[in-house]
Order: C-alpha cells, then sequence, then structure tokens
C-alpha cells in the first residue's frame, strides 16, 4: 500500500483472495483494474498452464502468405486454397488512425 493511503486508512490492509481454483496454479502476475472510474476492481490472475498436446499430421501442411489487400493467402498441399479478405481490417485501421490524428492535433 503507498504511505497515502496507510494514513488515510489508518493502516488498514486490503487482502486480495485468490480463487480456489488457481490455488495449486503458481501465478506470475495480479492485475487491479478499476472499473466505472474507481468504484469497482476487477482482478485478473495470470499464470503458468502446461501446454496441451496437439496432434497434427505431418502429411497436411498449410502455407500462409500474409498481405494487405488480401490478409493471407492460403494453400495446403492437398490442393485447397483461399484468401481472407484484408480490406474490412485496413479499413477500420486506416480510420482508427485518421481519427487519432485528430485528437492528437487538439490535444497538442
Amino acid at each position: 500500500m503507498s504511505r497515502e493511503y496507510t494514513r488515510r486508512h489508518n493502516g488498514h490492509r486490503i487482502r486480495i483472495p485468490v480463487p480456489d481454483r488457481l490455488k495449486e496454479k503458481k501465478i506470475q502476475e495480479v492485475r487491479i483494474c478499476p472499473m466505472y472510474g474507481g468504484r469497482y476492481f476487477k482482478i485478473q490472475y495470470g499464470y503458468l498452464e502446461n501446454p496441451e498436446p496437439v496432434k497434427t499430421l505431418p502429411d497436411r501442411v498449410l502455407a500462409i502468405d500474409l498481405g494487405l489487400d488480401n490478409l493471407a493467402a492460403c494453400v495446403t498441399n492437398t490442393g485447397t486454397s483461399f484468401l481472407m479478405d484484408g480490406r474490412k481490417p485496413k479499413s477500420i485501421n486506416q480510420y482508427w488512425n485518421k481519427r487519432k490524428a485528430r485528437l492528437q492535433s487538439i490535444a497538442a
């Protein structure tokens, strides 16, 4: 706790309970996120977990070529191919950058 908090609240300590499902886990990070202007707090726990084994088939592969207008061009060794359209995310990103630049020019 900060010294100011300790001084204001007569040394009262805040205890954050750990959920039962995380008792055996090794917690690496605890994030306290204020909600509704600091009236409530959401607590997020970050922990290590062993990855689950994934079944793979070595005779089936997928090649992905990333781009802009076509977000991804994908081809498999079985002869299947498909394109993922990237124009919509690109448009959203351009609008975001435009709006951010306008707000930054007002703030400066």
